[in-house]
């Protein structure tokens, strides 16, 4: 039988230290061109990269079985090549992700873009609400049952122009009755309207409300001017009940300047339009004298031709000038909705007093709002305004030249002497397209 001699201690630790020592420079070699092939083979073939990364992982982990003296030593060098991977992974990763989102937001974009003619032919109604913007209440805070917040001797009330609408009015005093306002009723509010002080209708805009900062200047300065200020909130605006359409909003502004007038005992009524506005006080203009009278006279303040001309060049519709039939698709649902407000079919029949107010820097109903289809004068040589006119209504069918050439036309051909006039201003003065209470001499033009 055979037996062992048992090895000597010294010689055993010598071949374990020589084992550990060899394991060890294997180890040391293999992480080296591990390193190597990584940072080689990340560029072209990642995947690759990745299994020679596991195998490499998993070999080491068997040597930290086998000898665990070196699993620290080990675990520190692992964690720094992992650390080194993840560093440009993440890199990697976070531009990835910019791109998924950069595309994302732009596939978003074009949708809208694609949906919106869609929407507007299956949903007519969003056009109409979108020339109103009656839902933008601004200012939102603003307490409509308390112009005296905003304005000095103003006193708040409602009118049924129908049955289940009632609009708002403010009724704003002539700086020269202020002193005998103090402590009256609405009564007698209602009375001074007959006191010889001519009285101005103030129908504004699109959006916000009779309590908008520049809407407020300008009734101040009228006040100020010696004039009884009606500002009015057509149906669905402000605190007034009801839907807005063209024929609401012109039947309320109707109803009031009828109010007014049995008031006045026989005082001059002035409509004043402003913008959107503008196209309801022609309309109310074309009404009464349709009647058998005369507005007193009319204020148009950023007028425009139709209001199809501000739809068709707002910024919003030039973007989808790549589409040819945009245009007619917005034409057809103005018609559909019945939103016309043509100024310049009802200025070659209105024969009341009028001025025109506008200026050369307003981006949302431009100067040149009668110029859609721009006259060659080259064309026409010297002929006055109203030859060109005519030549341009009739060999181009469309209105080209400004609304203020268009009533000083019907003046000539109906032989009246009533005052047209229109005022321009430069870009110096700042006016754009509501601030027209910038002008110092506003009231004296207004008289």
């Amino acid at each position: 039988m055979w037996h062992l001699k048992p090895v000597p201690g010294g010689l055993f630790n010598w071949i374990l230290s020589s084992v550990r020592v060899f394991c060890a420079s294997v180890k040391t070699s293999v992480l080296l061109k591990t390193v190597k092939t990584s940072q080689s083979s990340r560029l072209s073939h990642r995947g690759r990269r990745q299994t020679s990364s596991r195998g490499y992982e998993a070999s080491q982990l068997n040597i930290d079985l086998l000898f665990p003296v070196f699993h620290n030593t080990h675990a520190v060098r692992k964690r720094a090549l992992s650390a080194h991977r993840n560093k440009k992974t993440g890199t990697q990763r976070f531009f990835e992700q910019r791109m998924a989102l950069m595309k994302r937001a732009v596939s978003c974009l074009i949708t809208v873009y694609l949906s919106v003619p869609v929407f507007l032919y299956l949903f007519p109604w969003i056009l109409g609400h979108a020339i109103f913007s009656h839902l933008l209440r601004f200012p939102f805070s603003a307490d409509l049952g308390r112009p005296q917040d905003v304005l000095n001797h103003t006193r708040n009330f409602y009118l049924s122009t129908e049955e289940d609408v009632s609009v708002g009015v403010w009724h704003t005093l002539p700086v020269s009755q202020w002193e005998a306002a103090t402590g009256k009723t609405l009564d007698w509010y209602h009375e001074t309207l007959g006191d010889g002080r001519p009285v101005i209708i103030y129908l504004h805009g699109n959006a916000g409300t009779r309590a908008m900062s520049h809407r407020v200047k300008l009734v101040k300065i009228l006040s100020a001017a010696g004039y009884h200020v009606l500002s009015l909130d057509y149906r669905g605006f402000g605190d007034s009940t009801g839907e807005p359409s063209e024929a609401g909003l012109t039947r309320d502004a109707l109803y009031l300047y009828q109010w007014v007038k049995e008031r006045s005992r026989g005082t001059s009524v002035c409509l004043w339009g402003h913008s959107l506005g503008s196209g309801v006080a022609t309309n109310a203009a074309i009404k009464i004298q349709e009647q058998g009278s005369f507005v007193d006279a009319l204020i148009l303040q950023a007028p425009y031709t139709r209001i199809g001309e501000v739809v068709v060049n707002h910024p919003i519709a030039k973007m989808y000038k790549l589409f040819s039939g945009f245009e007619t698709l917005l034409w057809n649902l103005l018609e559909k909705n019945n939103i016309i407000f043509d100024n310049y079919e009802n200025l070659k029949t209105l024969r009341s007093p009028l001025l025109i107010l506008h200026s050369e820097d307003d981006r949302v109903v431009p100067y040149h709002m009668g110029q859609k289809v721009p006259c060659s004068f080259a064309v026409f040589g010297e002929l006055p305004a109203a030859s060109v006119a005519a030549s341009c209504a009739e060999t181009l069918g469309v209105p080209c030249i400004q609304l203020y050439q268009v009533s000083l036309q019907t003046r000539t051909e109906s032989n009246s002497d009533v005052p047209v006039d229109m005022v321009s201003y430069g870009p110096t003065h700042g006016v754009t397209h509501s601030n027209i209470h910038l002008d110092p001499d506003l009231s004296n033009v207004v008289q």
